[in-house]
């Protein structure tokens, strides 16, 4: 996942910064703060702008729909802000 990538770049950064260490911290920590502090946040900015913009974001079925040419669709709806977030 992208937490624990970024969990790997902070233990590197950490290892190469520091002069007089004998352990790299602790991944859960880092993975844990991660997370709330940098990928909860920016989910809910980016499903938010998505919104904005009109990516649908609802819990409906399926909504039938005509065409100016007068065909017969289905439009799917769903949660799809979130989760492209």
């Amino acid at each position: 996942s992208a937490a624990s990538g970024i969990a790997v770049i902070f233990a590197l950064t950490r290892a190469f910064s520091r002069q007089n260490i004998t352990t790299l911290g602790n991944a859960w920590v880092d993975l844990t703060r991660i997370t709330l502090w940098v990928l909860l946040p920016l989910s809910l900015v980016i499903a938010l702008l998505f919104m904005q913009q009109g990516v649908l974001q609802n819990l409906l079925p399926y909504q039938p729909f005509t065409s100016l040419e007068g065909a017969r669709q289905l439009l799917p709806m769903g949660p799809v802000a979130s989760q492209e977030a």
